[in-house]
């Protein structure tokens, strides 16, 4: 029993680690995302001199290439959050990290839902000759819908994914009542 015990302590000790360092990578990572995706914000907000904007210039025509920006920011930010939780040592079976990963499977499903709603070819942001400042580009796309079955099924997977969790803080809540 005490080579068990042994076992996972430092089977948990190396998942800590482990959560550490991801947490500082995601944390990096959200960092230079929020700083890119609000320069090319302010950049198309504050339009220079000479540039001119691309592709819908409508609220409602930017919105599903807007969307899904902020979806991945969250996302990153997300990802930060359930990793430096882990590597504080905490157990990655909690009720809180179910509902963390069922909002990642929300985050990637409204990613995918809004590529839908993307018009063929379109890009967004601002142009000035070969000069481009672009938020979101759909450019390579054809005369037809884009489906971004990545998202959909990250989606799938994370909805799946906390169902295990949830099985596991049962079984840990358990075993912890037991003791």
């Amino acid at each position: 029993m005490d080579k068990q015990l042994a076992a996972i302590k430092t089977t948990r000790g190396k998942l800590a680690s482990t959560s550490r360092g991801l947490a500082t990578i995601f944390l990096i990572i959200f960092i230079l995302y929020c700083a890119a995706h609000a320069a090319v914000f302010l950049y198309t907000a504050l339009l220079p001199n000479g540039f001119s904007y691309l592709g819908p210039s409508t609220l409602v025509g930017t919105l599903p290439f807007i969307i899904p920006s902020i979806s991945g920011g969250f996302t990153i930010f997300l990802l930060w959050r359930i990793f430096r939780e882990i590597g504080r040592n905490t157990s990655p079976f909690t009720p809180l990290r179910v509902r963390q990963i069922k909002a990642l499977g929300f985050l990637f499903l409204i990613t995918a839902i809004c590529g839908l709603f993307i018009t063929p070819g379109a890009d967004v942001g601002a142009i000035n000759g070969d000069a481009h400042m672009v938020i979101e580009s759909n450019a390579s796309a054809n005369d037809s819908i884009h489906v971004d079955a990545t998202s959909f099924m990250i989606s799938i997977v994370c909805f799946a994914l906390s169902f295990i969790f949830s099985y596991g803080a049962t079984l840990e809540q358990e075993t912890d009542d037991l003791v």
